[in-house]
């Protein structure tokens, strides 16, 4: 085989079918690239006011086949004091009902934030298999509806504001 011809297979079977197009929903997903590893696909939900209390309702529709976090991108540092409550409904039950304060969650870095954060499950493991959840970390079926809110149960301070993303 030809190396032309190995790199063009690599390249349509890496790409599993999955486009950046399929997605049907709210916010606006990106497709870094297949070789952007496990950061490959972010879901920018928008500015999320954490600074008043409130419910935020988003559908997502045909997200990727791949693990995925649903979490809080800051530019500047974390704010004290906000607790949330994250839900996340599909049709065949609820995957991720996580409250809590936002001081409690996972820091991490992101390709977009200085910090970004996100709620763990109980243990140290999660599934592989679609439809699962291990706190706010999650892996879609494919061609599945899913309904995410998040409820501002206590303010973080006046002017706290956040991106809310899926990665």
């Amino acid at each position: 085989m030809s190396w032309l011809a190995l790199t063009s297979l690599v390249i349509l079977t890496s790409c599993g079918g999955y486009s950046e197009r399929s997605y049907k929903g709210d916010g606006t997903l990106r497709d870094h690239g297949w070789y952007s590893g496990s950061g490959r696909y972010t879901l920018d939900l928008g500015d999320v006011d954490l600074s008043s209390r409130g419910v935020r309702n988003y559908v997502l529709r045909n997200l990727p086949p791949e693990r995925m976090a649903v979490g809080l991108g800051f530019r500047t540092g974390l704010p004290t004091g906000a607790v949330l409550h994250l839900k996340l409904e599909h049709p065949a039950g609820t995957l991720i009902d996580e409250a809590g304060p936002l001081s409690e969650w996972l820091l991490s870095g992101s390709r977009d934030f200085t910090t970004f954060v996100y709620c763990t499950g109980v243990g140290d493991s999660w599934s592989e298999t679609a439809g699962t959840a291990w706190g706010c970390v999650f892996k879609p079926r494919a061609a599945e509806e899913y309904r995410l809110a998040l409820e501002v149960v206590e303010p973080g301070g006046p002017g706290t504001t956040a991106r809310l993303i899926v990665e």
